[in-house]
């Protein structure tokens, strides 16, 4: 007969995390404990959980086992978080961060970067969600290849990717005159 699992608290001050595992809290302690047990052996650097390091090892050894793989892309990257960031902003975001200043016309697709350019205005990023000045994203399901179609001549032409077809929608100059996708919020 299998054995119940006893949740396990983290006793910390403050912390009420629980846990089905003894070394998922044991893990979990060293954060507050800042222990960092896993060592790299190029660099020194310290990591709290192995993954962690295994993953940090890539960046010295040259190994890229993340493959984008979104519907045939061949892009490698030494973490998964890379990889996501990748598909997300390469694959899956139709058009890019729009500034809310009046007469500013930039258009950014990575995050970050436009929470950096936010500060060039005055905006403090932390005040805002950062996401309603974003274009929507396709499904996770959404191809995003070109599509082919055949036309009378008997050759064939490559039709826009969704993203390609409907970025004009999403911020910036239609015709030269400004426009605010609907997406985006006034300050």
């Amino acid at each position: 007969m299998p054995k119940a699992l006893t949740p396990l608290t983290c006793d910390y001050p403050e912390c009420f995390k629980i846990f089905g595992r003894k070394g998922d809290l044991t893990r979990h302690k060293n954060i507050h404990l800042g222990r960092k047990p896993f060592e790299c052996e190029y660099c020194h650097k310290k990591f709290a959980q192995f993954s962690g390091l295994k993953t940090h090892e890539n960046v010295h050894n040259g190994n890229k086992p993340h493959v984008c793989g979104y519907d045939g892309c061949t892009a490698i990257f030494g973490d998964p978080s890379s990889c996501a960031r990748h598909r997300k902003e390469t694959h899956r975001r139709v058009g890019a961060y729009c500034c809310p200043e009046p007469y500013c016309s930039s258009r950014i697709k990575r995050r970050s970067a436009f929470a950096a350019h936010l500060k060039k205005h005055g905006i403090d990023s932390k005040n805002l969600d950062l996401e309603s000045f974003a274009p929507p994203l396709l499904p996770e399901s959404q191809k995003s290849t070109g599509r082919i179609t055949r036309i009378e001549s008997g050759s064939y032409e490559r039709l826009p990717t969704l993203a390609e077809e409907f970025e004009d929608q999403f911020c910036g100059f239609t015709d030269g005159t400004w426009f605010q996708a609907p997406y985006l919020v006034s300050l």
